[in-house]
């Protein structure tokens, strides 16, 4: 249709309900209920999504292109479109989605390392139907309780720009976080702006065996005004250049002791106001594959398998204001590979440099990999590997490893460090009992091991590892997660004091 200039003569929009009626197994009280008190994503929201409409030549580009886009939004399970001819030059588009369920009241619970961490929380990502997300929750951590109302609008007053707002209310502060911003949308997408600006007050604390040594009061404030352009456009990549005006300022009270420091040094606390404008540069390249059962269950997985990336050099000037002027970078990368049916391998990477000197100079590296491999419809195993480095660290950027850098057996903030690693292995089991329609039963066996070079002077840490094994939940209806993990875990390092296993259940995928 392409080759021969077809026109699009007409779009049409279908909204399937969340359990399908075709299925004897969703086909039951439940989900008839659920898709009665459900409310269907209205077909302008489909639309607004679209990157072609009546009266376009047909383009396969942005077909695929806009399958993707609706397939990214939360309140989408699955999108297709289908063209059919309707004359000799003329298609219709039918372009059918299926709703996911939105209205969350989530609940959760998790242990690692003895340490404790729970949530509850009522949000809907679909709000009547408007693809608008309104919810409310209360969160609680070793670290703090936190009570969050959020608010986002991906179709701002029915446009391109989107909305996102936070207002959060802590034990040890508060937050606040504005976003308005017309993203690059599409891969042809000319132009985007956005304003961008945060504020926290909170305690930051250093931690050391899992439990708080230091402690001070921290306030944070960003500000980010920015746009960027199409600068040269190829048929499946784009290259992006901009300009940014950046704020970045940090304020702390004075150290006070939790507990023994056992001869770890205290960090220097400086305040610094960091201002300056800067370039940006983007590459992005279209090689997007579809893949199932990587990190959720019977869903369809957008891939890149290419090279892209950001560049943003710029420099903070005591004309604007910054009290620790000098010159900053930060580079962004990711690439995706597929060597055979059932493969995946993905790579991300982060480099921040800030320049100033001796003594104001900052260095940061995040890179993982991780892989997939489908060895058969009931088996495969996933592997990842995260590395982490930082030369003169702020304080709130310490590099740590523990349960929530996904050593499971232990507890959260083992050591503070300036150097870190952790890696995962998991074996795989996928079945084809599906539990009402609602979740896809699986089962995991699982290694981790991690271990973080500690800036108290003691070198490296004994390298941490733990085994276990857990049940994977593969959501199939609902936009809350793609897995719900139920683990149970046992260091292999045992420490005084701690128990010999640990439960978690979380609803967040890591790789």
């Amino acid at each position: 249709m392409e080759s021969r200039g077809v026109i699009i003569d007409e779009v049409g929009i279908q909204v399937l309900p969340v359990f399908d009626p075709r299925k004897p197994s969703e086909d039951y009280w439940f989900g008839r209920l659920a898709n009665r008190i459900h409310v269907s994503t209205r077909a302008p929201v489909v639309r607004r999504a679209l990157l072609f409409q009546e009266g376009s030549r047909v383009h396969s580009r942005e077909v695929y292109e806009s399958e993707r886009i609706l397939r990214a939004l939360p309140f989408i399970k699955e999108a297709h479109i289908q063209l059919e001819p309707a004359g000799p030059d003329r298609a219709k588009a039918l372009v059918t989605v299926r709703d996911s369920w939105t209205l969350q009241v989530d609940a959760g619970y998790q242990q690692v390392g003895g340490q404790r961490s729970s949530n509850f929380g009522i949000q809907d990502q679909n709000f009547l139907g408007t693809g608008k997300t309104v919810g409310a929750a209360l969160a609680k951590n070793p670290e703090r309780t936190d009570t969050q109302f959020t608010y986002r609008d991906p179709q701002l007053l029915g446009s391109h720009w989107a909305l996102d707002g936070d207002y959060s209310m802590t034990t040890d502060g508060y937050g606040r976080r504005l976003w308005v911003r017309r993203p690059f949308f599409a891969l042809r997408t000319p132009w985007s702006a956005s304003l961008e600006g945060e504020t926290r007050r909170f305690n930051l604390a250093l931690y050391d065996q899992g439990g708080a040594i230091l402690e001070t009061p921290c306030g944070k404030d960003s500000l980010r005004l920015a746009s960027a352009w199409a600068v040269r456009l190829e048929e499946d990549r784009v290259w992006r250049a901009g300009a940014a005006l950046a704020m970045d300022d940090a304020r702390y009270g004075t150290w006070s002791a939790q507990a023994p420091l056992g001869g770890f040094p205290a960090p220097l606390l400086e305040d610094r106001r960091q201002r300056g404008p800067a370039l940006t540069l983007e590459y992005q390249r279209d090689a997007f594959q579809s893949f199932q059962d990587i990190q959720g269950m019977d869903t369809s997985e957008d891939y890149n398998l290419a090279w892209g990336g950001s560049l943003e050099v710029g420099a903070f000037t005591r004309r604007l204001g910054s009290n620790r002027p000098g010159p900053y970078a930060k580079l962004r990368a990711a690439r995706g590979w597929a060597a055979r049916p059932g493969s995946l391998t993905l790579f991300k990477g982060k480099l921040d440099v800030r320049g100033g000197g001796a003594e104001s100079g900052r260095l940061a590296v995040e890179s993982s990999l991780s892989t997939y491999q489908q060895v058969s419809s009931t088996y495969g195993w996933a592997g990842y590997l995260g590395v982490r480095a930082a030369h003169r660290p702020y304080p709130e950027d310490l590099v740590y490893v523990g349960g929530a850098e996904g050593l499971r057996g232990y507890p959260s903030y083992l050591h503070p460090g300036d150097r870190s690693w952790v890696g995962s292995m998991e074996h795989r089991f996928f079945t084809e009992q599906r539990w009402w329609g609602i979740f896809r039963l699986g089962y995991m066996v699982f290694l981790d091991a991690g271990s973080v070079h500690r800036v108290d002077g003691h070198g490296w840490s004994p390298v941490y590892p733990d085994v276990g094994i857990g049940l994977r939940l593969g959501d199939l209806k609902s936009s809350l997660a793609k897995v719900v993990n139920i683990t149970v875990s046992t260091p292999l390092r045992r420490q005084p004091g701690r128990s010999a296993w640990q439960l978690g259940v979380e609803n967040a995928v890591r790789f």
